[in-house]
């Protein structure tokens, strides 16, 4: 390549080319008559095509004496691209508190204390505190349910960033794992509307469905479903999650599915649910935010429980939404025409 330097040492040539350029150059510096100046950059410019051509045959005598070489130097490329590797994930692991995580054939997944770093980072620089979950799946199918602004989301893309960092020979972000090797991992999460190719977001969720069962039939993974099928109507959203619970569990994949869905719930599934609001002084939090209202949806992620915890099976999703409405400071009136609604049963 040109842009390797080649030293005067490489040859004898190279270096009397050199010397006469160089010497011409200073006679060019102290030279004060055009035409004499005009002289001696032509006599510059044979000298420097004289200097390419010499390059250029050093260049090929030392490609064909590296020639040799070639295994050896491609084998310590990859040993020295090996241990760059390895000392980032040590460097990684140990800037996190990373564990090693127990390798079990048991088709489960435990993590305990599990940490998002970004997201842990993120609110460290605003003074707040991060949350970390437990979680252990062993059944083919677990339900994770909460009201919104309570990280289900975010549990979801902290266990598959850990599970394809494990995959990938990392150490895990959490206190305690013992995990299960996979041969895929697939998340569905956030918005998929693709606009471009006419699709709705649950147009969307359909087509990534239909790739995760190809898969499911071939090979056994991770699949999490992050509030699948909320883009259509509640009604036939319910009984479409159940049915992709009950369908999943004839494989041996490893299913997370989290939903705001009552009733989805069955047997043979594991449920989970963001405790959320649940231990929450209603009264004391309400009178902080009316007193600070600029800071509402701050004082209220800083209330909010985001650990998962083990609940039976008919537990019902707890109705955080209208006291996160009325912590928000939304109309009374609309608030307790809600309510009305939800006694009367208009939310089954």
């Amino acid at each position: 390549m040109s842009t390797f330097h080649i030293y005067d040492s490489y040859s004898e040539k190279i270096k009397e080319i050199r010397t006469l350029k160089s010497k011409v150059e200073n006679e060019i510096f102290k030279e004060t008559n055009s035409k004499a100046i005009e002289k001696l950059k032509k006599q510059r410019l044979a000298i420097v095509v004289e200097e390419e051509k010499e390059e250029l045959i050093i260049r090929k005598n030392i490609t064909q004496n590296l020639k040799a070489y070639v295994d050896s130097i491609n084998k310590n490329i990859k040993s020295i691209g090996k241990l760059d590797l390895l000392n980032a994930k040590v460097d990684l692991a140990i800037k996190y508190n990373g564990v090693k995580p127990k390798i079990n054939d048991a088709n489960q997944i435990y993590f305990k204390d599990l940490k998002n770093p970004n997201l842990m980072e993120i609110l460290q620089k605003q003074d707040k505190k991060y949350i970390p979950i437990t979680i252990d799946i062993n059944k083919k199918v677990t339900l994770i349910t909460g009201a919104n602004m309570g990280g289900k989301s975010v549990s979801m893309n902290t266990i598959a960033l850990n599970l394809f960092l494990f995959q990938c020979g990392f150490y895990v972000f959490a206190s305690e794992a013992n995990l299960c090797v996979l041969d895929f991992i697939y998340l569905i999460s956030e918005d998929l509307q693709n606009m471009g190719k006419g699709l709705s977001t649950f147009g969307a969720e359909i087509i990534k469905l239909k790739e995760i069962i190809n898969l499911m039939e071939i090979e056994d993974g991770f699949i999490a479903l992050d509030e699948f099928a909320r883009g259509t109507n509640p009604s036939e959203g319910k009984i479409l999650l159940k049915s992709i619970c009950d369908y999943f569990k004839n494989f041996n994949s490893i299913s997370l599915i989290s939903t705001h869905y009552d009733e989805v719930v069955e047997e043979d599934i594991d449920h989970y649910q963001v405790i959320g609001l649940k231990n929450v002084d209603f009264d004391s939090l309400k009178y902080k935010i009316d007193l600070n209202k600029k800071q509402s949806v701050n004082l209220l992620q800083e209330n909010m429980d985001y650990r998962l915890e083990k609940v039976k099976k008919e537990t019902k999703v707890p109705k955080d939404a209208l006291n996160i409405c009325a912590l928000l400071g939304l109309s009374e009136e609309v608030i307790n025409i809600a309510k009305k609604l939800y006694e009367g049963g208009y939310n089954e």
